[in-house]
């Protein structure tokens, strides 16, 4: 096993609630205004204790005044089932919502539902086109998951030159899986791939990569 990529895209499964802090996400909140601070922080707090009805009484009424976070906290739950009987399709409308407020996370989720089928139909392509969202937006994950589409040619041809390019992407990220698997991919790749890999990456890193980096 040590020297093949497990065909799997659980590397996220599905970030949680924000701010979900036993995961240990390290995502940073802002605030604009202490009441809407106050409002979000007490909707997380009823979801941690169970209370779905009041976590989601919260995140709405934020969510009416077009805060992102919540937007996509509405999204979870409703994907997930905690307080509303679970809809995956209709969580993806509240992850668009989220999404269109920039939002990295919730493209992230909407790329999981449309490859895995939940929502409906299974749709490897519109699963790539919004995990390059998500990395445009930041999302290190969704990074290392095109690697995987690529090399497994979900949704696209079996190309191992962008899968070495979109792990090495998601190693600057600092993904670890990534490291792993793009170092397993190079092995397989001649000199001439390789240079090719290069002028590929040089292109992609000034949307991909270079924003994000501190």
């Amino acid at each position: 096993m040590n020297n093949c990529i497990a065909d799997s895209f659980n590397y996220v499964v599905t970030i949680m609630l924000y701010p979900y802090k036993k995961l240990g996400i390290g995502l940073l909140l802002s605030f604009v205004a202490s009441v809407a601070h106050a409002g979000f922080e007490e909707g997380v707090s009823a979801y941690e204790l169970g209370n779905y009805k009041n976590a989601l009484k919260e995140f709405v009424l934020l969510a009416q005044k077009g805060d992102a976070k919540a937007l996509y906290n509405i999204g979870f739950m409703v994907e997930a089932g905690h307080g509303v009987p679970a809809n995956p399709k209709l969580a993806l409308r509240w992850y668009q919502r989220a999404y269109e407020r920039k939002n990295q996370n919730a493209p992230f989720n909407m790329a999981l539902i449309y490859y895995n089928g939940t929502g409906g139909e299974q749709d490897y392509k519109l699963a790539l086109d919004w995990y390059k969202k998500a990395a445009a937006l930041g999302n290190g994950a969704a990074l290392i998951n095109i690697g995987q589409m690529y090399f497994f040619g979900k949704g696209v041809k079996k190309n191992k030159i962008k899968a070495y390019v979109w792990y090495t992407l998601a190693a600057h990220r600092g993904m670890r899986k990534a490291l792993r698997n793009r170092d397993i991919v190079a092995r397989k790749l001649t000199p001439l791939n390789m240079n090719n890999a290069e002028h590929e990456y040089r292109k992609l890193r000034i949307k991909y990569l270079d924003p994000f980096l501190k």
